[in-house]
C-alpha cells in the first residue's frame, strides 16, 4: 500500500463497496474524469484492481478490486479509524464534528461543479 498516492485511498474505500464505472467515480468523488483515470490507471498497473466488460454496456468497463485491492482497503479503514480513536483521545467530540464539517465545506468550495 506504500506505492499508493493518498488520492487513491478514497478511490479504493469506495471500489471495496461496490464496483463502480471511471465516470461513476469521478462523479462521486467530484473530480475530473482525466483526474480519475490517472489515479486508476496506476491502481490497474499496480495490480490494486481490474477493467472487465460492463455486461449492460459494452462501451463501459467497471473497476473492480484485486485481492490486493480488498487487503489495501482494510488497511486503508484501519489507518482513518485509528486517527479518529488517536484524535477523539485529545479533542472534544463536537470540536472534531465542527472541524470535519469545516472542511467538507472547504473541499467542496474549491472543486468545480460536475457535469452531469
Amino acid at each position: 500500500m506504500g506505492d499508493l498516492p493518498v488520492s487513491a485511498y478514497r478511490v479504493v474505500t469506495v471500489l471495496a463497496r461496490e464496483e463502480a464505472g471511471l465516470g461513476d467515480l469521478a462523479n462521486r468523488l467530484r473530480v475530473s474524469k482525466q483526474a480519475m483515470s490517472r489515479v486508476v490507471e496506476l491502481l490497474v498497473q499496480r495490480g490494486y484492481c481490474l477493467r472487465t466488460p460492463d455486461p449492460t454496456d459494452g462501451r463501459r468497463s467497471a473497476l473492480v478490486l484485486t485481492d490486493r485491492g480488498r487487503h489495501a482497503a482494510r488497511e486503508i479503514v484501519r489507518a482513518f479509524d485509528q486517527f479518529d480513536q488517536d484524535l477523539a483521545a485529545q479533542v472534544d467530540v463536537a470540536d472534531v464534528a465542527a472541524a470535519r464539517r469545516v472542511l467538507e465545506a472547504a473541499i467542496a468550495l474549491s472543486r468545480p461543479p460536475t457535469r452531469r
